[in-house]
């Protein structure tokens, strides 16, 4: 999911895209997920507000969000507000 996540990332990417986003893309997958599981105080998973704590530190979930509301946009026949076309989103 992480790999997938920077992949979203890197392809909307901006020309001058912030140091906090380089960070993350220079950062393999393994020490990302490790971040993750550290900010969780249960050995079962991460709690709701655990992750939303988590979102916030990271550029990663906000891009990937954005993909899979612009594609449920898409699949509901529903109008994207943003300026780019469809076709670019799939």
């Amino acid at each position: 999911m992480v790999a997938v996540m920077k992949s979203v990332l890197v392809e909307n990417l901006p020309d001058n895209p912030k140091e906090d986003v380089i960070f993350v893309l220079t950062k393999d997958d393994k020490s990302i997920v490790e971040g993750m599981i550290q900010s969780a105080t249960s050995t079962t998973g991460m709690t709701l507000e655990e992750y939303l704590v988590w979102s916030l530190s990271n550029p990663l979930p906000e891009v990937f969000l954005t993909l899979i509301y612009q594609v449920l946009n898409i699949v509901s026949s529903l109008k994207i507000v943003e300026s780019r076309p469809r076709l670019l989103v799939i």
